[in-house]
């Protein structure tokens, strides 16, 4: 072994290139904090006051009108409940 400092000596010296002990679980803490409160955030256009457009109802309608489907129950319907989401506009 070339190097004759102990890590903890090499620490409190300031020589160490690696982040310490505290510095790495403070990291992963803040990366935790991030990651929940990306995960508890709400997705939904209409929970966050968006539009309702990129509602899984819309996006098949949108689905179904690039397949040329543009008549029929199966389609009213998808078109009735986007124009719900969008608070019937």
């Amino acid at each position: 072994m070339d190097d004759h400092w102990s890590t903890w000596q090499a620490e409190q010296a300031g020589t160490n290139r690696a982040p310490s002990a505290g510095a790495a679980l403070a990291l992963f803490a803040v990366a935790a904090l991030v990651l929940l409160a990306l995960l508890a955030a709400p997705w939904s256009p209409t929970a966050s006051g968006g539009s309702g457009a990129d509602s899984p109802v819309c996006v098949e309608l949108g689905r179904l009108e690039r397949h040329g489907v543009s008549h029929g129950p199966s389609w009213a319907r998808v078109e009735q409940l986007c124009r719900e989401a969008n608070g019937g506009r």
